[in-house]
């Protein structure tokens, strides 16, 4: 049984029948015009046309109440999905829709679109997937405020025009499931791209243009015929990549230059190898997601140099044993190691999951190490000098005794060939203070990375003593990446606000009770992590550049109004297990990938909509803010239908 629908009291007659009166269409037409009054849309999906019908040319000369509706009111979107035309009109022709902003062509049997159809100066958004389209008019250069595009499955679609490359606002891109062999040099001019999906072509290449796409959050190049790949943009927005199923026999030199990159597929290619160690940490510091199955893998050290990483898949490879360093991977969580020939781990253990193989490699480690008695320290147990690529690591594995200060002579550099330090690590020892000389570095280094605190057994660390910074840690005015997570620190380092190069920040598990501003003093900053210490507000004035905000528990119990405006690149933000009991409607509209409420005392959402996750979540928030205010710009006078 269909619910029924309420009429607007303006518009209903008696017996609940509509009083408008249209005329001059059949009855198709004039169910849709009734419709659009209220929606705004012109909605004509799965009709079983096979072409327009006659009307739609003459929606000028219909009325209702003895008035010309396209007068009245503005088509802004059209919905011809799920049909069988095989061609569509010229639609700047047609001046009563002359407002359009979105056309829907979704699952028709359409091969061409004319030349202007993409010259609606206000047309924002075009869905022209699953029909027979074999080109792209030149015209669509035309369409200088489009902002989001798909043409997916349309397999005999090869290339694209030069003019694509005008399209300079357009931010998704959904050219899956074509038949593409090449792109244009001029797609570098497609600035404003966050979201491209190019999978399941043909692609042989792809162009060295796409190092100009400063503002990409994800691509999609899987399912292609790539032997190499070109540089990415360096910028830290970066944050996913999937290449799968390709022809790759190295690791693409593309995919280092990336700070954000947090998700990273490579399976099902022809890989021998990953990293080394020391060039994961440098090259893949945000990697949180690394999926290698299908390849020809066999060492997997590289793990050990990626301080973030959550979820590893080699499954399917060349791999016969584990580095017990593995171990102490902290961040790991889910290992997929099924298809490998592992002889240095029994079978019962690898079939106990994760957290029982890591246990096991620090089992082994402990064993394998040499008594700490025989040791002269725990400095000298590790490398005086930092490696070829700049990284200098005195993070403590067992059985070394934990450093209480850093070795000065580990900064200094003797002549000139001693590498200059760009990444000093220092996890897991016992530091109460960090040395005044660290301003010996301040013109290389890059990342510096001081968690935890000594073995408190059990496979656990203590919390570190760290608590304060010396004041020449302002000078190092180069530094992109700091985390100081499990500490001490109860107030926000003042040192860390003369860092305008800071594109990365973790003091999560820490006892900050508030945040500065940061907007002015970091503008560069793209993730902060804040998660597990006891702030009580929401932290004021923020940078415009953050995609990745972590709050998770904390004591925040209220949200600011205008977080879209204020941080327009959110791409995740973790609010869980605070005291939030609203959420603003407006987060709705934000571009958020991930979206964590969980553990707060919520009162507007269901916990049903919760459960759905994120974009269940950011869909209610929508309709909320869309029940809740009037049409903006709407005519005075005009009649919404609401039923």
């Amino acid at each position: 049984m269909q619910p029924q629908r309420r009429m607007n009291s303006n518009f209903a007659g008696r017996g609940g029948q509509s009083g408008v009166v249209v005329k001059g269409g059949g009855v198709m037409m004039k169910d849709a015009l009734v419709r659009a009054l209220n929606t705004g849309s012109l909605a004509l999906s799965g009709r079983g046309l096979t072409a327009l019908p006659p009307e739609f040319t003459r929606l000028d000369t219909m009325e209702y109440d003895n008035k010309t509706w396209w007068q009245e009111f503005d088509v802004s979107k059209l919905d011809l999905s799920h049909n069988a035309l095989t061609e569509v009109p010229d639609f700047t022709d047609l001046p009563m829709l002359g407002s359009l902003q979105s056309i829907v062509l979704l699952d028709n049997q359409i091969e061409r679109l004319p030349d202007k159809f993409f010259r609606l100066p206000s047309l924002t958004n075009v869905n022209a997937s699953s029909n027979k389209l074999s080109c792209v008019p030149d015209g669509v250069g035309s369409a200088l405020n489009l902002q989001a595009l798909d043409l997916s499955k349309n397999p005999s679609l090869q290339e694209l025009p030069s003019s694509f490359g005008n399209l300079h606002h357009l931010s998704s891109l959904n050219l899956s499931d074509c038949g593409l062999v090449a792109l244009p040099e001029s797609f570098g001019g497609c600035s404003g791209l966050q979201v491209v999906d190019l999978s399941r072509n043909a692609l042989v290449a792809v162009p060295a243009c796409l190092v100009m796409l400063q503002k990409l959050t994800s691509l999609d190049v899987s399912k292609n015929r790539l032997a190499s790949f070109p540089e990415l943009p360096s910028s830290p927005s970066l944050t996913r990549v999937d290449l799968k199923q390709n022809c790759l026999t190295n690791i693409p030199d593309g995919v280092l230059s990336c700070p954000g990159l947090a998700d990273l597929t490579l399976s099902f290619n022809r890989l021998t190898r990953f990293l080394s160690k020391e060039e994961a940490v440098v090259c893949l510091p945000s990697l949180v997601a690394l999926d290698l199955r299908d390849n020809k893998i066999q060492d997997l050290s590289f793990a050990e140099g990626l301080p973030r990483l959550a979820h590893l898949n080699v499954s399917n490879n060349d791999i016969t044993s584990l580095p017990p360093g593995l171990g102490f991977v902290e961040t790991l969580q889910t290992l997929q190691l099924e298809g490998n020939s592992i002889r240095s781990v029994r079978r019962e253990v690898l079939t106990k999951g994760t957290a029982e193989i890591l246990k096991y490699l620090r089992s082994r480690a402990a064993d394998d190490a040499v008594p700490a008695a025989e040791k002269t320290s725990g400095f000298e147990s590790k490398a005086a000098r930092a490696n070829a690529q700049g990284l200098l690591d005195l993070s403590r594995t067992l059985p070394d005794p934990p450093l209480t200060e850093i070795p000065l002579d580990a900064l200094a550099a003797d002549n000139e060939y001693t590498p200059p330090v760009r990444v000093l690590k220092c996890n897991h020892q016992n530091l109460a203070e960090l040395p005044g000389e660290i301003s010996l570095v301040r013109s290389s280094l890059a990342a510096i990375e001081v968690t935890g605190g000594s073995w408190a057994g059990r496979g656990a660390f203590s919390v570190g003593r760290l608590d304060r910074l010396p004041a020449t840690f302002a000078a190092l005015a180069n530094l992109r990446s700091v985390n100081f997570a499990k500490n001490a620190f109860s107030a926000f380092p003042a040192e860390l606000l003369c860092l305008p190069q800071l594109a990365h920040l973790d003091l999560s598990l820490n006892r900050l009770t508030a945040i500065p501003p940061l907007r002015d003093a970091l503008p560069q900053l793209d993730t902060l992590l804040l998660s597990e210490n006891g702030i009580a507000q929401y932290p004021p004035s923020l940078p415009a550049s953050l995609t990745v905000l972590a709050l998770a528990s904390n004591r925040i119990s209220d949200l600011p109004a205008g977080l879209p405006a204020q941080l327009p690149r959110l791409a995740t933000l973790d609010l869980s297990n605070n005291n939030v009991s609203a959420v603003p409607a407006e987060l709705g509209t934000m571009p958020l990938r991930a979206l964590a409420l969980e553990g707060n005392p919520l009162k507007a959402i269901r916990r049903g909509v919760l459960e759905k996750g994120t974009v269940a979540v950011l869909a209610y928030l929508r309709d909320k803010m869309s029940t809740d205010a009037p049409p903006v710009g709407a005519p005075s006078g005009r009649r919404i239908v609401q039923y």
